[in-house]
Protein backbone atom coordinates (compact mmCIF):
# COMPACT_ATOMS: atom_id res chain seq x y z
CA UNK A 1 0.00 0.00 0.00
CA UNK A 2 2.83 2.21 1.19
CA UNK A 3 4.11 2.18 -2.54
CA UNK A 4 0.63 3.14 -4.38
CA UNK A 5 0.03 5.77 -2.37
CA UNK A 6 3.96 7.38 -2.79
CA UNK A 7 3.47 6.55 -6.93
CA UNK A 8 0.35 8.05 -6.81
CA UNK A 9 1.36 10.73 -4.93
CA UNK A 10 4.57 11.61 -7.45
CA UNK A 11 2.32 11.38 -10.27
CA UNK A 12 -0.01 14.01 -9.25
CA UNK A 13 1.47 16.02 -6.88
CA UNK A 14 -1.88 18.67 -6.88
CA UNK A 15 -3.86 15.98 -5.45
CA UNK A 16 -3.88 15.67 -1.04
CA UNK A 17 -3.51 12.35 0.25
CA UNK A 18 -4.54 11.90 3.88
CA UNK A 19 -4.87 8.06 5.11
CA UNK A 20 -7.27 7.29 8.59
CA UNK A 21 -7.03 3.94 10.02
CA UNK A 22 -9.57 3.02 12.84
CA UNK A 23 -8.75 -0.08 15.26
CA UNK A 24 -12.80 -0.54 16.19
CA UNK A 25 -13.52 -4.32 17.65
CA UNK A 26 -15.22 -5.72 16.29
CA UNK A 27 -14.45 -5.50 12.96
CA UNK A 28 -17.89 -4.87 11.43
CA UNK A 29 -18.02 -1.48 13.85
CA UNK A 30 -15.25 -0.57 11.71
CA UNK A 31 -16.98 -1.41 8.54
CA UNK A 32 -19.97 0.21 9.54
CA UNK A 33 -17.87 3.43 10.13
CA UNK A 34 -16.24 3.25 6.92
CA UNK A 35 -19.57 2.51 4.99
CA UNK A 36 -21.05 5.70 6.67
CA UNK A 37 -18.23 7.81 5.82
CA UNK A 38 -18.49 6.89 2.36
CA UNK A 39 -21.87 7.23 2.05
CA UNK A 40 -21.65 10.20 3.48
CA UNK A 41 -18.81 11.50 0.68
CA UNK A 42 -16.35 11.80 3.91
CA UNK A 43 -14.09 9.33 1.88
CA UNK A 44 -12.98 9.39 -1.35
CA UNK A 45 -11.58 5.70 -1.55
CA UNK A 46 -11.65 3.32 1.34
CA UNK A 47 -10.01 0.18 1.04
CA UNK A 48 -11.94 -2.37 3.87
CA UNK A 49 -13.76 -5.51 3.96
CA UNK A 50 -17.41 -5.62 2.43
CA UNK A 51 -19.73 -3.13 4.19
CA UNK A 52 -22.83 -4.24 6.34
CA UNK A 53 -26.16 -2.27 4.89
CA UNK A 54 -24.81 -0.18 2.12
CA UNK A 55 -25.48 -0.28 -1.45
CA UNK A 56 -22.47 -1.34 -3.25
CA UNK A 57 -21.74 -2.44 -7.15
CA UNK A 58 -19.03 -4.83 -7.19
CA UNK A 59 -16.66 -5.26 -9.41
CA UNK A 60 -14.69 -8.53 -9.12
CA UNK A 61 -10.80 -7.43 -9.67
CA UNK A 62 -9.35 -8.77 -7.05
CA UNK A 63 -8.68 -12.53 -5.55
CA UNK A 64 -8.67 -10.95 -2.43
CA UNK A 65 -11.10 -10.64 0.69
CA UNK A 66 -11.12 -6.88 1.60
CA UNK A 67 -12.25 -4.53 -1.41
CA UNK A 68 -11.80 -0.53 -2.52
CA UNK A 69 -14.65 1.45 -3.32
CA UNK A 70 -15.65 5.19 -4.34
CA UNK A 71 -18.78 6.61 -4.26
CA UNK A 72 -19.81 7.08 -8.30
CA UNK A 73 -19.39 10.40 -8.05
CA UNK A 74 -15.36 9.33 -8.06
CA UNK A 75 -14.86 6.54 -10.48
CA UNK A 76 -11.21 5.67 -10.82
CA UNK A 77 -10.29 4.09 -14.23
CA UNK A 78 -8.82 0.82 -13.05
CA UNK A 79 -9.33 -0.99 -16.64
CA UNK A 80 -12.00 -2.92 -18.44
CA UNK A 81 -14.84 -4.90 -16.21
CA UNK A 82 -14.93 -8.38 -15.92
CA UNK A 83 -18.12 -9.64 -18.79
Amino acid sequence: MPFMISGFSKRNPNVGVTLSTSNQQPATSNQQEIGDALSSDNFDFPIMGRPPDIDIEELDRWDHKNLAACRPSRLLPLGKTKS
